[in-house]
């Protein structure tokens, strides 16, 4: 007597590698979808760190050794000089544009009560990650943010040019990093009644 077996048939077959195929390519996004997303957390994670690390050298007047020459000295400099020039500032932070940052060191040029500066780009040596990076985007409502020597109070401006940025604190700025293809992103706001910087949990 012949047992009756059954085997699966070419369809079946390829019903089931069809099947695993597309769950593997669900797994492999997924998988991408992960790394991308931690990419923007870990990118978020540093800026505010960074951010409260310039906040607070504001605060409490830590300047370079070449700064703190130039403070003992009585230097000074003005802000014709200040591309070409070594200066002591009066206020660091951040100028957005292109969907980037870059760190800027300013002097006051004091015009009549409103805070007005001249600012320059400058390497400060901050390591922060996924700069080059052209899927990860920095979009800001602000074009600068500043933090003040001695007060450390942290203001925002919307002033195009570096050589006169008026800055006041009267309006926070809201700073967006974001991932260009997976949409992912993460906010966090400088906020100038408690001279703070923090993320936004709803995003």
């Amino acid at each position: 007597m012949h047992k009756n077996t059954k085997a699966f048939t070419l369809i079946e077959l390829l019903f089931v590698m069809i099947i695993t195929a597309v769950l593997i390519t669900i797994g492999i996004s997924a998988l991408i979808g992960l790394k991308e997303t931690s990419k923007v957390n870990r990118t978020a994670t540093d800026f505010i760190s960074q951010s409260k690390t310039d906040i607070s050298k504001a605060r409490h007047n830590v300047y370079t050794p070449t700064e703190l020459n130039l403070l003992t000295t009585g230097s000074s400099t003005s802000c014709s000089e200040i591309p070409t020039h070594d200066f002591v500032p009066d206020a660091v932070g951040y100028y957005f544009e292109n969907n980037r940052f870059q760190t800027i060191k300013c002097l006051s040029t004091r015009i009549s009560t409103v805070s007005n500066f001249c600012c320059v780009k400058y390497n400060s040596g901050t390591t922060l990650i996924n700069l080059s990076d052209p899927k990860i985007n920095y979009g800001a409502d602000c074009k600068a943010v500043l933090f003040e020597y001695s007060t450390g109070d942290v203001l925002t401006s919307a002033s195009e040019s570096l050589s006169s940025i008026a800055a006041g604190n009267d309006t926070d700025c809201n700073v967006t990093i974001y991932h260009t293809s997976i949409g992912y992103r993460k906010n966090i706001i400088f906020n100038v009644d408690s001279n703070a910087v923090n993320l936004q949990e709803k995003n």
